[in-house]
């Protein structure tokens, strides 16, 4: 089904990426923590392969490429339900980079510890 290793990783964090955004889609009108909450789990349940790739042994070109999508979803999906107005757009884009890395970097550790903390006590350190 695969032509190598590098397209089955692609192909999995695409279908990955778009049962995510459909998820966190359906997740904005919820609280904070029950958003985290949610994508927490998700990540935990649904992501064990993409999970090994973050982690401090996976793969930089995967990390790169999800920190990327988390950025381009948060701009799309998230911030318009944020209040930005009074911010340029330089300093939107820098939140956008802040906010993406720091979740980013936070699931990347809970990875590399071993996912020690449950995805509620994960949620309520995001939130």
């Amino acid at each position: 089904h695969y032509k190598d290793k590098y397209d089955l990783v692609q192909q999995y964090q695409a279908e990955f990426v778009k049962e995510g955004t459909k998820k966190a889609l359906n997740l904005l009108n919820e609280e904070r923590y029950s958003f985290f909450y949610q994508m927490v789990k998700f990540w935990n349940e649904e992501a064990e392969l993409l999970l090994l790739l973050i982690s401090d042994n996976g793969s930089v070109e995967v990390q790169n490429q999800l920190k990327a999508m988390l950025q381009a979803n948060a701009e799309k999906h998230v911030f318009p339900h944020m209040s930005f107005k009074k911010y340029s757009k330089t300093e939107q884009r820098y939140f956008t980079v802040f906010f993406s890395n720091a979740v980013f970097g936070m699931i990347q550790e809970w990875v590399n510890t071993g996912r020690q903390e449950t995805p509620e006590e994960l949620s309520a350190i995001l939130n």
